[in-house]
C-alpha cells in the first residue's frame, strides 16, 4: 500500500495557479508565493527552517513560543515576522490552527482579545488578526486537511466566515506521501514525499501558490497538530 502511495505521488503532475499572482494580499507573505515550479525541504538541526531545495536559500523559519509551545512565529529570510500560528484545538485525531497577521483580513475585523492572546501565550496588547484557519483530521497513517482564508464575521463572535483555498491528503504509507489541491478547481498544486533513506520530505510546488500555507497544512497531517510542533517537526 505504501508503494502504491509513493507511485501515486510520484506520477502526479502539479498545475500552476494564477490566483495569488493576481492578488498577493491573499497570501501569508507575497515574497513566499512560488513564482515558478520549485521544491523546498527542511534544513538545520532544529528542523524549523525551510529552504529552496535547489539553491539552499532560506524561505522561512518557525520559532515556537509560549510555556506549552502554544504558538509559533513565522519569520522570512530576513527574519522579519510575517505571521503567528496559534493552536486553537488539538487532539490525537484532529487539530485546528489559526494563522494571524498584524493587519485585518476584512473591513471592521476585531483584533484578538487579550484573553485569547493570553491563552496562546502571546503578550497582551499585541495587535493580531485572524487571517486563515487550518483544520485537519488524522488517522493512523492517513489524514486530510483544509486551509481556509478568513473573509468575514461568522454567525457568532467566536466564528469567522471562511473561504476554502487548499486541501491536502496524506496517503497511507510508511513514509510521508501527500497531495495538495486547490479547493475550487481540485487541481494538484503541490506534492510531498520522503525519498530513499531521508527522514524528512521534499515538497514540490506549482507556480503561483502560497508555500507557507501549504507547508503548514502538510505539517498538521504529520505531527500532533500544535503550533509548537510545527516549529520543529521532523516531517512536513
Amino acid at each position: 500500500m505504501g508503494n502504491a502511495a509513493a507511485k501515486q505521488v510520484e506520477s502526479a503532475v502539479v498545475v500552476d495557479s494564477s490566483t495569488l499572482l493576481k492578488d498577493d494580499s491573499l497570501s501569508i507573505a507575497s515574497s513566499l508565493i512560488s513564482k515558478e515550479k520549485m521544491s523546498a525541504k527542511l534544513k538545520g538541526t532544529k528542523m524549523n527552517t525551510w529552504v529552496d531545495a535547489s539553491t539552499g536559500n532560506i524561505l522561512y523559519t518557525s520559532k515556537s513560543k509560549g510555556l506549552i509551545k502554544s504558538h509559533a512565529i513565522i519569520l522570512d529570510a530576513e527574519e522579519k515576522e510575517i505571521a503567528i500560528v496559534v493552536t486553537a484545538k488539538k487532539g490525537m485525531k484532529s487539530s485546528t490552527l489559526y494563522i494571524g497577521k498584524k493587519t485585518p483580513s476584512f473591513k471592521g475585523q476585531k483584533a484578538a482579545s487579550d484573553e485569547d492572546l493570553k491563552k496562546a501565550g502571546i503578550e497582551e496588547g499585541t495587535e493580531l488578526y485572524a487571517f486563515a484557519v487550518i483544520d485537519a483530521k488524522r488517522g493512523l497513517s492517513t489524514g486530510k486537511g483544509t486551509y481556509s482564508l478568513v473573509t468575514g464575521e461568522g454567525k457568532d463572535e467566536s466564528d469567522f466566515e471562511l473561504k476554502d483555498v487548499y486541501t491536502a491528503e496524506k496517503l497511507s504509507s510508511m513514509g510521508y506521501q501527500a497531495l495538495f489541491k486547490e479547493a475550487e478547481s481540485e487541481s494538484i498544486i503541490a506534492k510531498a514525499a520522503t525519498k530513499g533513506v531521508a527522514m524528512t520530505p521534499t515538497i514540490e510546488f506549482a507556480a503561483g501558490v502560497d508555500m507557507v500555507a501549504l507547508i503548514l497544512l502538510g505539517q498538521t497531517l504529520a505531527g500532533d497538530g500544535s503550533a509548537g510542533a510545527l516549529a520543529g517537526a521532523g516531517v512536513v
